[in-house]
């Protein structure tokens, strides 16, 4: 149906203009709602918001929903239990609509009431993240009439530990308290109560002895009276002895960092990186790590998976997994591990990557789209502070080698000196290739101060590093340190991203650090970057764990297969190295090609580590031996049902945009064919025929 065929009579119109909103004043009381419903009929896919306002002039907009692309009635559901309770009534609702083009018709409005423990993760779905402030933890509802329950066999000296939360404005009235109750076959009971009003908007933690059940099963329950109206959430259930000397586990991934980029690499790169240098003389410095792919979210995915994204099947930067993934942190948690991650990109959280399953805590920026490497660490820090009689799987995600380049003064100055000299009109505009530097540097004219800034961002990230391994519970850590892709500098015409499958781009660092490693070694044996979980779990003492992969420390013994593969973000490209020979192959995109089709190129890392020279003319019977290995792997593709749907929200996308990730704009999922069957692009059959 057209919006010009909806009878205005029965319909609200908005026109087709970006000032213009559908107002309805009035009385509403905010006790008596906490959802809006909206009946609408819109020509395209439209971002919709509800605004409110008290008769105190105290506004609050709900977050974007958006309507899908069809000429059926649709209802979008606003909800507004974020809201600020402050009791007085409502005198104002206005729906707003960004993007349109045409008219949007509204046929009504209801105000729904949702009892708040309805918007939680219900037990019986299973626990989910839940955000209190700025932190999110795993749990489920506890509401009036529906409680939560569990059962386990009681060692000696132990404790129950749980936190809980009232989130805001789940509860109308003060008062109210959670319920614990503790029973065993044999009669014996344990009763406690705790206030909501002690955990409001944050997460209280409770320990509770359990010696009376030693040795015995023990029932345990959590219930709300039902006269409390209102929910709360329970998260991080567990029975814990504090017994022996905790395990500290830390997995740090330094986003877009070059494998030269470390002091100790000794690749004549102008950098300094004490605490990192000071990491790898504790252990191993892996000098031939190669990652499975150049962009963010699909190579995380490989290495908390580990599993190829030609696997998994996700190739973009808003596609996550979905929960029948089993994740690193599934594994450790399932080996008595308290789980966390403090992540930097707003889109690597869980509703971009599905990489929140498995933690027991979680952040990311909320406000923001990125978070540095001081804030990053401060919930870190806290975290450990709280778990020093618990072992503990952290990972730490830092954003700060990505573009935009801004280290700090200081760093600045010591890199390069006053930014302003770098856009001095007297200097030679840039030419040629040079010119895409000036899509992130307008008026840049010399192309040395991006690349000192790139090396400022590290050091910073670095000195922040220090303040947490310099911990006392880190001097028996067991640490990794790696990256998720590379960074191209201006080699091959690309400035300032990771485009492409040059070592540029997958060639990683990787540190393991752990007590009794080989202090001080280097090891140049071919490596893949998504075997690091599984060697993490092995130096735990989680043999058993079940979880894909190869130990990296057995590979540095023996050797293994040196050939690593690696997938361009939306397949645009597909590589091979094996020993010294790097092998690309540009591939379709989006059902297109490019020049003559799919372009090979070949490469002696030995004699080119910048893969500077194509030798494809020169080695064609290599090229054709590496390149027919390519195509069979990436036609035994093992598609595992992991993809999560496409996260198609305005604000993920404007966020990607802003950090240089293109990103679909449809509403489905892109279809990734890596190389048709028989190709007769130019490459290809020359590629398949016999000399």
């Amino acid at each position: 149906m057209k919006i010009s065929e909806i009878d205005s009579h029965q319909s609200f119109l908005i026109p087709a203009d970006p000032e213009m909103a559908l107002q309805v004043m009035g009385a509403f009381d905010p006790a008596s709602f906490n959802s809006v419903a909206v009946s609408l009929h819109a020509a395209k896919q439209l971002r919709f918001t509800v605004m409110a306002r008290d008769q105190s002039g105290n506004s609050f907009t709900t977050p974007r929903v958006e309507s899908t692309n069809t000429a059926d009635e649709q209802v979008l559901v606003f909800d507004l239990e974020g809201f600020p309770v402050s009791g007085a009534p409502f005198n104002l609702l206005a729906v707003s609509v960004r993007g349109r083009v045409e008219p949007v018709a509204v046929n009504y409005i209801d105000l729904l009431y949702k009892p708040p423990g309805l918007s939680l993760p219900q037990p019986d779905s299973g626990p989910q993240l839940i955000r209190a402030a700025d932190e999110m933890r795993t749990g489920v509802a506890v509401a009036p009439g529906r409680g939560v329950w569990a059962r386990g066999a009681v060692p000696p000296n132990a404790e129950l530990r749980f936190s809980y939360l009232q989130p805001k404005g789940f509860q109308r009235e003060s008062g109210g308290e959670l319920r614990l109750e503790l029973s065993n076959p044999g009669g014996v009971q344990l009763s406690e109560s705790y206030p909501l009003d002690e955990a409001v908007g944050h997460w209280r933690e409770v320990r509770v002895p359990i010696d009376l059940f030693s040795g015995q099963d023990m029932h345990v329950s959590w219930s709300l009276p039902s006269g409390v109206d209102g929910a709360c959430a329970l998260a991080e259930v567990g029975i814990r002895t504090g017994a022996g000397r905790p395990q500290h586990v830390l997995l740090i991934t330094s986003d877009t960092h070059r494998a030269d980029h470390l002091g100790h690499a000794g690749r004549g790169i102008d950098i300094l990186t004490p605490n990192l240098d000071q990491l790898a003389s504790k252990g191993i410095a892996f000098e031939n790590c190669f990652t499975s792919t150049n962009v963010t979210n699909p190579s995380h995915i490989a290495l908390m998976t580990a599993t190829h994204p030609r696997d998994t099947g996700v190739l973009s930067n808003h596609e996550p997994i979905n929960s029948s993934a089993a994740t690193l942190a599934e594994a450790f948690r399932a080996a008595g591990f308290a789980t966390y991650a403090s992540i930097s990109s707003r889109h690597l959280s869980h509703h971009t990557s599905g990489l929140g399953q498995g933690f027991d805590r979680m952040v990311h920026p909320f406000g923001a789209s990125v978070s540095d490497a001081a804030q990053a660490m401060m919930p870190v820090q806290l975290w450990l502070d709280e778990s020093q009689d618990v072992s503990t799987f952290t990972w730490l995600h830092l954003f700060d080698a990505h573009t935009p380049y801004a280290p700090p003064q200081d760093l600045t100055e010591a890199y390069y000196g006053e930014v302003e000299r770098a856009y001095d009109e007297s200097l030679p505009k840039l030419k040629g290739d040079q010119r895409r530097a000036l899509e992130l540097y307008p008026g840049l004219r010399d192309l040395t101060m991006p690349p000192a800034m790139y090396r400022g961002e590290i050091t910073y990230l670095d000195r922040e590093l220090g303040k947490l391994l310099s911990r006392a519970d880190m001097a028996n850590a067991i640490v990794a340190f790696t990256s998720d892709h590379g960074e191209s500098l201006g080699h091959h015409g690309i400035y300032y991203e990771h485009r492409g499958l040059y070592p540029d781009a997958i060639h990683v660092p990787l540190i393991l650090s752990y007590p009794a490693a080989p202090a001080g070694r280097k090891s140049a044996v071919p490596i893949r970057q998504i075997d690091v979980g599984r060697t993490l779990l092995d130096l735990a003492g989680a043999f058993s764990a079940e979880f894909p992969g190869n130990n990296i420390l057995v590979q540095a013994e023996e050797g293994g297969d040196g050939r690593r593969f690696a997938l361009a973000a939306h397949g645009a490209a597909a590589s091979i190295t094996d020993g010294p020979w790097h092998l690309i192959i540009d591939l379709p995109v989006n059902g297109g090609r490019r020049g003559e089709g799919h372009i090979v190129r070949l490469f002696n890392l030995a004699d080119d580590p910048g893969a500077e020279h194509d030798l494809l003319e020169r080695r064609h019977a290599k090229a054709r031996e590496l390149y027919l290995e390519l195509v069979s792997w990436m036609r035994a593709t093992e598609d595992r049902g992991w993809r999560g749907g496409l996260v198609t929200d305005a604000e993920t996308l404007r966020q990607l945009e802003t950090l240089g990730y293109t990103a679909a704009t449809g509403a489905e999922v892109e279809t990734i064919e890596l190389l048709p069957e028989n190709c007769k692009c130019t490459y290809c059959r020359r590629m398949r025929a016999v000399r």
